[in-house]
């Protein structure tokens, strides 16, 4: 299993969603073209981030339990976003200075054989 991550503000899903529309757009438009592109990303990170959300718990417990709770949830970072789009680039290429976060590409790679 791919580790997840922490990075970035609230800003990072509006930027991931963005991101993906844009790439939609231009691998669509680049397909039909005579020539091959590919997808670079400098800072790869893992293929997923982990985000925190706050929850109004309103069930009744039979013990006290707090209002508020915390949720985890899950975010597919550029470098998944960018293999799920269809049409599919050329190539791909990743970068990514942290060994551990290289090592979790190394699995994504694996999930992706075919790209």
């Amino acid at each position: 299993m791919t580790e997840i991550y922490k990075f970035g503000g609230n800003w990072t899903e509006e930027k991931l969603k963005r991101l993906e529309k844009y790439l939609k757009a231009y691998a669509t438009i680049m397909n039909k073209q005579n020539f091959r592109f590919a997808y670079i990303d400098a800072f790869a990170g893992t293929g997923y981030i982990e985000e925190k959300k706050n929850k109004t718990d309103n069930q009744i417990y039979l013990f006290q339990q707090n209002d508020i709770k915390e949720i985890e949830t899950y975010s597919k970072g550029s470098a998944r976003i960018a293999l799920e789009i269809k049409p599919e680039f050329d190539k791909y290429i990743f970068i990514e200075k942290s060994r551990k976060h290289f090592t979790e590409l190394l699995k994504l790679k694996e999930e992706f054989k075919d790209k």
